[in-house]
C-alpha cells in the first residue's frame, strides 16, 4: 500500500501564535467554524509544542484535511512553511471573532482575484 502524503501542498497550514490567555484557540475555533460553513474539511490542535505532535494526528485521519489549524505559543518548524501565521497579543482575547471574520475577508477576496 502506498503511504499517503502527510502534508499535501493542497491542505492549508494556518498557525495562531501567542502568549497564553491571548485568545489563540478561541480564534482558531472561530476561523475554523468559519472554514466548515463554506465546505471545508478542518482540523484544529492546540498547545502544540513541536511539528512532530502533528503526524500523529494527520495519520489518523484517511484523508487529509482541507485546513490544518495549529495553536502554539511560539511559531514551529513545518516539514513545509505555513501558508498563514497568525500572532496574538495579550489584549486580543476580546476581538476575536472580529479578527476571524477580517481573516476570512481578505481570504475570500484572495480567492476571488486568483
Amino acid at each position: 500500500m502506498a503511504k499517503r502524503e502527510l502534508w499535501p501542498a493542497a491542505m492549508q497550514v494556518w498557525q495562531v501564535t501567542g502568549e497564553k490567555g491571548a485568545g489563540k484557540t478561541r480564534l482558531a475555533s472561530a476561523l475554523g467554524e468559519v472554514a466548515r460553513q463554506h465546505g471545508l474539511a478542518v482540523e484544529m490542535a492546540d498547545d502544540v509544542t513541536a511539528a512532530g505532535q502533528l503526524h500523529g494526528l494527520l495519520k489518523m485521519r484517511t484523508t487529509a484535511p482541507d485546513l490544518l489549524i495549529v495553536v502554539s505559543e511560539h511559531p514551529l518548524d513545518f516539514p513545509r512553511p505555513a501558508d498563514m501565521v497568525l500572532h496574538l497579543n495579550r489584549g486580543d482575547a476580546g476581538k476575536v471573532e472580529q479578527l476571524a471574520a477580517q481573516v476570512w475577508a481578505r481570504e475570500s477576496r484572495k480567492e476571488q482575484t486568483s
